[in-house]
């Protein structure tokens, strides 16, 4: 994608965010992870994670029921992205 869809991404994932934040909704969680490096302007971090899922599949990172991904640890990391 080039910059002006990312950008216009971004602009949209934060305001559906900010309208029904992810934390209230059904959708699993290496998807919220998804969106949240979207609204965090984290594109580089996006493709890392959409590897990531595509080499090992998202069953081999879930580890006792919690996410496990690279950017675990963060200080900002909110709870509903683990």
């Amino acid at each position: 994608a080039d910059s002006a869809y990312w950008k216009k991404l971004v602009e949209t994932t934060r305001q559906i965010w900010s309208e029904l934040p992810f934390a209230q909704t059904v959708v699993p969680v290496q998807q919220r992870l998804m969106g949240w490096l979207v609204t965090q302007d984290r594109r580089a971090d996006l493709i890392e994670w959409l590897s990531l899922l595509d080499s090992r599949g998202v069953s081999a990172l879930l580890v006792d029921g919690r996410l496990e991904h690279p950017w675990q640890g963060e200080p900002n990391l909110p709870d509903f992205v683990t």
